[in-house]
Formats: C-alpha cells, structure tokens, sequence
C-alpha cells in the first residue's frame, strides 16, 4: 500500500467584536502570562514572524480609521462583529518535509499576500506566523522539536456595496445608473 498522504491547507474565518478582540490580539502577540495550549513554547516566540504589525490596539485602529474617515460602524450595534480572524493552517509534517521554519515562512507569506488580495491589503491590521507552539508527536517521531506552524490574519470584514438609484443623492454623479 502507497504511504502517499495528502496535504491539506485550511483557512478558516472567525469573528469578533469589539468587546473580544483584545483576548485573541494577546494570544496572537504572545501577551498572556499562561496558554490554554500547553504546548507553546514561549522561548520561542522570537521564532513567530510579523507580516503586519499594528502600532496600536487593534480597537484603537479601528477608532483611529473611523475618525479618518477611512471605514464606517454606522448602524452597528455594540455587539457587532467587526474583526475577521482568518487561520491559515496545515499539518505540521508537510512543513517538516519540504525544509521546515524557512518553508513555512515563505508559503505563509504567499498566504498573508492572499489574504491582501481577497480582503485589501489596507483591511489587514495584524498577520503573524506562529512558530512557537510544539507538536508533540511529530518531536517525538523525529527525535527533535518539531513546530505547528499556522498564520492569524486579522481583518475588518469586507462590505461592498453599491447604491444604484437613491432619492436623497443631492449630487447625481455619485449615483451608479443601470
């Protein structure tokens, strides 16, 4: 029988609010004192690699671009959802066989690099690359320290929207016609 294994990446979206983001920006800053998983290694978390990096808190972002100008929360409500996580991920063997760290940071840039496209590259406030959290049964077949590399994407959900006729435009050109 072939020993053939099939490698999947998953990408998978989770929402937070305003009032919740802050628990998942520390875990994804590495912030937090302890970890419901175990097995992170936090002497090496100099190992995780920022792609994006924001300057502030991420709702201090989000308040800076309201005033900005930049995006609206008109109409949400408090407990609304306005940050996108996106979790790329893969198992940690098919990292391992194709060069290991220096593997794993190069296709998760192409993964950070996607995300920009798909989300727009001003949307993504923070993206970082974890290296810093052991596989326990990869170590111990391979007899060394085996990383679960994974990339968290932070984002502002996208809405696009389109008005095609309103009776309150004042200024006709702003207004699509079909």
């Amino acid at each position: 029988m072939d020993d053939f294994k099939t490698n999947y990446s998953v990408a998978r979206v989770v929402t937070h609010t305003r009032d919740n983001i802050s628990k998942f920006e520390k875990h994804n800053a590495r912030k937090n004192e302890t970890y419901s998983n175990m097995n992170v290694d936090l002497s090496q978390t100099h190992n995780n690699v920022y792609y994006k990096q924001c300057d502030t808190t991420l709702n201090e972002k989000v308040k800076e671009m309201v005033a900005n100008g930049l995006i609206s929360l008109r109409g949400l409500k408090d407990n609304a959802k306005v940050f996108d996580e996106l979790v790329f991920d893969i198992n940690s063997d098919y990292f391992e066989q194709n060069g290991g760290y220096e593997f794993a940071k190069e296709f998760y840039e192409k993964a950070f690099h996607f995300a920009e496209q798909e989300m727009g590259a001003e949307n993504i406030l923070q993206a970082v690359m974890h290296a810093d959290e052991l596989n326990v049964a990869l170590t111990e077949k391979y007899g060394k320290p085996i990383y679960h590399y994974h990339l968290h994407v932070i984002a502002l959900p996208v809405v696009r929207k389109e008005v095609k006729w309103s009776k309150r435009c004042k200024d006709k050109s702003l207004v699509g016609t079909t």
